[in-house]
């Protein structure tokens, strides 16, 4: 109460001002005869403002738990299309890796266009890891035409030359006896 009255005799002016215009609004409305007091209205008008506040402070809260959602599903997603550009950075690189080998294989293929003898393109499956009798098998054999004593050239990167000479004939393999053993 002591609070009250030392605010008052500090704001005076502002106090006496505030209390008359509020006597002289009440007086106004009982005696003007165009101004009815429907208690209603003025509870609803009151109480609206209270549900115009608790409803945006819901719907504030609504949007925010709707955005956390949001954004952790957008976080699951980057994650996948993170992973999904590791898998297609992979695919271009090997893309990359088969072109040069394609590219490597024309050139091959045109040299075996260019050859007048006959001859069967095969490639090294296995070598022979000892070191006293060096041998090579490739993926030809008697299947596909090649004979025992039958000799080997090599082509790579414009050169040719000669490997060895047949000395095994399987079906579907042979095996090689280089020409420095």
């Amino acid at each position: 109460m002591f609070r009250f009255h030392g605010f008052l005799k500090r704001h005076k002016t502002g106090s006496t001002f505030s209390a008359l215009l509020a006597v002289s609004i009440i007086l106004m409305s009982i005696t003007s005869p165009n101004v009815a007091v429907k208690p209603k209205e003025i509870g609803i008008t009151l109480f609206s403002i209270f549900q115009i506040a608790s409803s945006e402070t819901g719907s504030f809260f609504r949007r925010t738990v709707t955005s956390i959602r949001e954004l952790k599903k957008l976080q699951s997603e980057h994650e996948i299309l993170q992973e999904k550009l590791i898998q297609y950075r992979i695919i271009e690189r090997d893309l990359v890796e088969l072109r040069q080998e394609n590219e490597k294989l024309k050139v091959l293929l045109e040299f075996s266009d260019t050859i007048e003898y006959r001859h069967i393109p095969s490639a090294i499956i296995g070598k022979d890891p000892g070191n006293f009798f060096d041998s090579i098998t490739i993926n030809k054999g008697s299947f596909h035409g090649v004979r025992k004593d039958m000799t080997v050239i090599a082509y790579q990167d414009g050169f040719q030359g000669l490997v060895g000479k047949v000395i095994n004939v399987g079906a579907f393999s042979s095996i090689i006896m280089p020409i420095f053993d």
